[in-house]
């Protein structure tokens, strides 16, 4: 079995941008989901009466904050590494490839990180909604 540092010694650069590119997209596409995720705590908090609950969706949507500041972060880097792996591909860029490559490893770990605390956030507001949605006596349609 090859290791995951032999294996970044070793792949190519096409398929270092081709993993990068779905990074992207996965950061992108949680842009999409923080704007549904927003839009559900918005819809349901007016109709909320009771101090705990105002107090767990506060968290939540401090948390959505700061995982969107975090997400925007790890876009610019994600960006900053394509362009590297473009111009090296193109063979203008003077930068290390070793360099390119570790940096290649640690952005895996940080997807890895943003994907994992995502899924987080994304449960706390399901959880938070039903729980809302389940116990208090939320007369929307009456």
């Amino acid at each position: 079995m090859v290791s995951k540092n032999e294996y970044l010694k070793t792949v190519s650069w096409e398929s270092i941008y081709a993993i990068t590119k779905h990074w992207q997209s996965d950061v992108d596409f949680y842009t999409v989901e923080i704007k549904f995720l927003k839009k559900l705590i918005k819809k349901y908090f007016i109709w909320i009466t009771d101090d705990k609950y105002v107090a767990e969706v506060e968290q939540v949507r401090r948390n959505l904050k700061k995982f969107n500041k975090e997400k925007k972060g790890l876009k610019k880097m994600i960006n900053r590494h394509l362009s590297h792996i473009n111009s090296l591909i193109e063979n203008t860029f003077s930068t290390d490839e070793q360099e390119i490559r570790e940096d290649h490893g640690l952005l895996e770990l940080e997807v890895a990180r943003l994907t994992k605390n995502f899924r987080v956030i994304k449960k706390e507001v399901f959880n938070v909604t039903e729980e809302v949605l389940s116990k208090e006596k939320l007369n929307i349609f009456n």
